[in-house]
């Protein structure tokens, strides 16, 4: 049985934003926050804070549950928790640095050569050794001392123009390395160079190389280095994931390559999530073992960069000028703590009413309100108990600006978002 209410007016005023595509999967969002463009997004290690680089002066943290900003830190390429949880590692001005999270202070940098300059780095899994690749190759640090212990040169080739690498980490055990190679070699045949690139895997101890782990656009490895997944500009098959012990092909994953933004595995390895832009904005979560999407998330607009947490509970995504948090649901790792569900609206853009339907899983005290995208109240809409069963509000939106809001389910300590859009 559905019982209606009716809220007579909403006399609301945010500020005015540009309309963008609404997503069709909001009852997942923890939080949401306008923020700088995002280039890296890093769960600490105990997975309660999240690392924000991209296009600020700043790298901002968030504590994971709230969306709060707990530190503010001056910009570093690249930055990496340490498995403390109370520093980070990044390139300072072409120094290595450890930041104290507690001092805001700078404390220590690895050892450097005047002339070099870095790229793409990683810390081992057992925290002991830093890698960055620079101009030449590739460099290897003790963390607790500073000192660099080895160092990774290319040697010159015949008709080798140029050499750049891609990014690069350590495998699991801390025993190989492996880095994406980029090399540009003069073209007798006309004025483009010829490029060669591929992922090379080279042992930590004598850093000669391996072996070929091929060639793709981008790559990631799973959490226990069981696989690695490869992307390539396919529309069809954009992704395939090899057994990164014996190279097999292990699944061929049909979505569009071209417009793929971010992998990531969970630390089961039993699914990969993928991240799109270029129209698609959305992020898949893919079983491996079944080869088939079992969850999609809708972000309203084109992803950056992509995060998941150690303990596999939130997901992050940065849209260029939002950031935004994710409950996960499509893993048996995360208690599922939904109390609504089959939330609904139509018309959704809407000028005029907005009918909201849903449906009550766990009967208690529900506080039902209108927020704006960053989570402040504006209207209360409603706030008693509810039993299990179907319910339906009609909200009149005839007085409110345009813009993007929320509406905000509340029981106990535990909250469901919706997004709804007006357009006048």
């Amino acid at each position: 049985m559905k019982q209606h209410f009716i809220l007579l007016a909403l006399l609301l005023s945010i500020i005015q934003i540009q309309a963008q595509p609404v997503p069709q999967n909001d009852t997942d969002t923890l939080w949401m926050r306008r923020t700088h463009d995002s280039y890296t997004l890093n769960f600490s290690p105990d997975s309660k804070y999240l690392m924000s680089w991209g296009d600020s002066p700043t790298i901002k943290i968030f504590e994971t549950e709230t969306g709060n900003i707990v530190n503010t830190i001056p910009a570093m390429r690249n930055p990496v928790f340490d498995l403390d949880n109370k520093h980070v590692y990044g390139n300072n001005n072409n120094f290595i640095s450890k930041y104290d999270l507690d001092t805001k202070s700078i404390t220590s940098s690895l050892d450097k050569e005047s002339t070099d300059e870095y790229g793409f780095n990683d810390l081992s899994g057992d925290g002991k050794y830093f890698v960055a690749t620079y101009q030449k190759g590739f460099k290897i640090w003790e963390t607790n001392t500073g000192k660099l212990i080895k160092t990774k040169i290319f040697e010159n080739e015949s008709n080798l123009q140029d050499i750049s690498f891609i990014h690069i980490r350590f495998n699991c055990d801390n025993s190989k390395i492996i880095c994406a190679i980029k090399k540009e070699y003069t073209n007798p045949n006309g004025p483009d160079p010829i490029i060669w690139g591929g992922f090379i895997e080279f042992d930590i101890n004598t850093l000669d190389s391996i072996r070929d782990l091929g060639n793709a656009n981008d790559w990631v490895l799973s959490p226990n280095c069981n696989y690695i997944a490869y992307k390539y500009f396919l529309k069809d098959n954009g992704v395939r994931v090899f057994n990164l012990n014996s190279m097999e092909l292990y699944r061929i994953i049909n979505t569009n390559g071209p417009s793929i933004t971010g992998m990531v595995f969970t630390s089961d390895e039993k699914y990969l999530i993928i991240s799109h832009d270029g129209g698609g904005d959305r992020i898949e979560v893919w079983d491996l073992e079944n080869n088939s999407i079992v969850y999609t998330y809708s972000t309203g607009g084109p992803i950056s960069a992509l995060g998941l947490s150690k303990d596999d509970r939130y997901l992050a995504a940065s849209t260029y000028e939002r950031l935004y948090m994710y409950k996960t649901f499509y893993n048996s790792v995360n208690e599922n703590k939904n109390f609504i569900n089959n939330i609904n609206s139509y018309p959704n853009p809407t000028n005029s009413n907005i009918i909201l339907e849903f449906s009550v899983i766990k009967s208690g005290n529900i506080n039902i309100e209108f927020v704006n995208e960053i989570g402040q109240p504006l209207n209360p809409i409603k706030n008693e108990f509810y039993i299990e069963g179907d319910y339906s509000l009609n909200i009149d939106t005839q007085n409110i600006i345009s813009g993007f809001y929320f509406i905000k389910f509340k029981q106990n300590n535990n909250t469901q978002l919706f997004k709804i859009q007006i357009v006048k």
